[in-house]
């Protein structure tokens, strides 16, 4: 049986939904990515068209609810540490949420695994950071990785 367009419509719409319950106001949005370093920009749109591209697409509030969260908790936001992805994970995303009146993203630890995974390919991260394999350890002890 051959599927019509609305319903090829219908799929993709359930493929992008929103792990944000209320995705974010469109100005809060753009203030948010513009207030990015210009190489964390990069990574949000390679991260967007990376897994889209490999089938499994991933929010972009996420996306940049998770980048705004380490950029708001950073001095040195290409500096990367396994302390600074144990401390968004465990608490910098949740307050950077409730300091915006946002609802937590579910999908925040595979997100950053995402968003780490896309830095390390890129070969951004900064001088300092945490060697690979130590920078996804707190993705590993939660199983997002």
């Amino acid at each position: 049986m051959r599927k019509t367009l609305s319903q090829g419509i219908v799929r993709l719409d359930a493929m992008l939904m929103t792990d944000i319950r209320r995705p974010l106001d469109p100005a809060l949005r753009a203030e948010l990515v513009a207030d990015l370093p210009p190489l964390l920009r990069q990574v949000r749109r390679e991260v967007l068209v990376e897994t889209l591209a490999a089938g499994s697409p991933v929010d972009p509030d996420v996306v940049t609810v998770v980048l705004s969260a380490h950029v708001d908790r950073s001095y040195e936001p290409l500096r990367i540490s396994s302390t600074d992805v144990e401390s968004l994970l465990w608490f910098g995303i949740a307050e950077f949420c409730s300091d915006h009146d946002l609802e937590m993203p579910g999908s925040s630890a595979g997100v950053l695994h995402a968003i780490l995974s896309c830095m390390v390919r890129l070969e951004v991260l900064a001088p300092g950071s945490d060697e690979v394999g130590r920078l996804f350890a707190p993705l590993r002890e939660l199983g997002a990785a």
